[in-house]
């Protein structure tokens, strides 16, 4: 406690000198320095990234881990209170392990049947469950630098902290309380003081949102109103949030089991008066969180399925494509209300046309930040004003629009048999040059140039950039990716819209007026 009490103050002088030193650096030197050598101590802080991570996050459990060891060495026959995860008891406290091959009665953590000290075999099996499952503390945080796209076949693959963490069904919590930050999927700060009976402290629940936990038998649990808490020793579920998730518990000889949708979703047992739950639980990998189907999350519409897999589109355009699908929109989605609040776009006042190919818009966007994966900073959107049907391409640079254009001209000119007969672009170099001026001339295409910087003259343009960027954005928060796969997925949202209907213009989509 006394180390620990000297980190906090050496902490405290570099935010007075506005030292800055990479945390998980301070965290390695702090773990190095503790002298927990024991390694059922030290594994699950190593592998955990949120505590390697944060030296504040760190020195709270390792004040949890040296208070329960101060609590272990008092006399077993002193009475105290019963308090949230203890009660009185007068059971006989084993001070031994097993030993000679020989289990010990006294021993409650293991059955003799289970004793290792008995069967080493089974210690080893153990062992490398652990190793294959446990991942390395040396592996890189970064959730984009492989993406997974592999079928999931195990649940210790959803898992990204250790299986032997624990929970407790909890009667008395407002909310799911949850020690780790891998939890939540979409975490939002806030402060809310968390009164308990640790030490006749105060913790404080830092982030609040929905939480998803993966069980040791593969299934997935959804949890919505979940506090973050640093420095919880023990994960609480609270009941009063599963009831009001239509849950029901039963009774059984030995255990609780805790239904939904009349499906067991986890066991409890009765331990000295406390519903611990059976089984390991853990948070769901960030690499493969989009691709985990929750079986007993909160109920999911047709609507609300669909509107998702058609990147956010109106209930319109999905019963135009989806006849015997019965749609009914009952509550908001929390992504399009984020992703797509913009300016209301520009009427176009263009004349109508007769054929696909007759009149192409382009606009240039740009440049973004971060960059895709590629590198690409920019894309080019090029619209058939007949059709509706959009291209996206991503450029590395400005320059790179002219060799973009004649590109889009020559496959589709060849794919539809049908010639481009007039260009309109705003007034910006990238579409004003000498190069894309000549193509133009000789194979007799009318080009149409707006002012710089005035929108309202190509608005057939800007409307498509907002529905490409807004379905991007849209399918982003939803997946919960980086901003680096934007790129990604603005050639999915074209992709997904040039297969819907335009219904202003007629029931069929534009990629069927473009190739019929």
């Amino acid at each position: 406690m006394d180390y620990l009490d000297q980190v906090k103050s050496c902490l405290a002088t570099f935010d007075s000198i506005s030292y800055v030193q990479e945390g998980s650096a301070i965290c390695g030197v702090i773990t190095l320095v503790s002298g927990l050598c024991r390694s059922s101590l030290t594994d699950p802080i190593l592998t955990n990234y949120s505590l390697m991570s944060d030296p504040v996050l760190l020195l709270t459990k390792l004040r949890d881990i040296a208070f329960k060891k101060c609590i272990r060495k008092k006399p077993a026959q002193v009475d105290r209170p019963a308090t949230a995860m203890s009660t009185n008891s007068k059971t006989r406290v084993c001070t031994g392990g097993c030993r000679n091959k020989k289990h010990n009665p006294l021993v409650k953590s293991h059955a003799k049947e289970n004793c290792w000290a008995i069967y080493p075999e089974k210690k080893e099996k153990f062992l490398q469950h652990n190793t294959t499952v446990a991942p390395s503390a040396s592996s890189s945080s970064s959730q984009h630098q492989v993406p997974a796209f592999a079928a999931i076949t195990t649940a210790q693959c959803l898992l990204t902290g250790l299986l032997n963490v624990p929970a407790v069904l909890d009667s008395g919590a407002s909310h799911h309380m949850l020690n780790d930050l891998e939890y939540f999927l979409d975490p939002e700060v806030c402060s809310i003081p968390i009164s308990t009976a640790r030490n006749f402290t105060n913790l404080t629940a830092i982030c609040a949102g929905t939480a998803l936990i993966s069980q040791s038998n593969g299934r997935t649990l959804e949890l919505s109103n979940s506090l973050f808490v640093p420095g919880l020793s023990c994960n609480l579920l609270s009941l009063t949030q599963l009831v009001k998730q239509s849950a029901s518990i039963t009774r059984s000889a030995h255990h609780f089991h805790v239904f939904i949708d009349n499906d067991i979703i986890f066991d409890c047992k009765n331990n000295n008066n406390i519903l611990e739950v059976q089984g390991a639980i853990g948070p769901v990998s960030k690499e493969i969180t989009a691709l985990v189907t929750t079986a007993h999350s909160l109920s999911t519409s047709a609507f609300k399925t669909w509107h998702h897999r058609l990147g956010h589109s109106s209930i319109a355009r999905l019963q135009a494509v989806l006849p015997g699908v019965q749609l009914t929109k009952t509550t908001s989605c929390n992504s399009c209300m984020k992703g797509k609040v913009s300016q209301v776009p520009y009427k176009s006042h263009f004349d109508k046309t007769e054929h696909p190919l007759e009149v192409v818009h382009a606009d240039l966007v740009g440049p973004i930040t971060p960059s895709t994966n590629l590198g690409k900073h920019y894309f080019i959107t090029l619209v058939n004003q007949h059709t509706g049907f959009i291209s996206v391409t991503l450029l590395h640079r400005k320059s790179d629009a002219t060799e973009a254009i004649l590109d889009f001209k020559a496959f589709y000119e060849t794919q539809t048999e049908r010639k481009m007969k007039k260009l309109i672009t705003d007034g910006v170099g990238e579409f004003c040059n000498n190069t894309l001026s000549d193509v133009i001339k000789s194979c007799g295409i009318q080009h149409n140039v707006a002012p710089p910087y005035t929108p309202q003259h190509n608005g057939i343009a800007e409307r498509a950039n907002k529905t490409i960027i807004n379905m991007a954005r849209c399918m982003l928060i939803q997946s919960r990716l980086a901003k680096e796969w934007w790129g990604e997925a603005g050639c999915t949202a074209a992709l997904t819209t040039n297969c819907l209907p335009l219904l202003i213009k007629s029931e069929f989509s534009p990629l069927e007026q473009l190739f019929k």
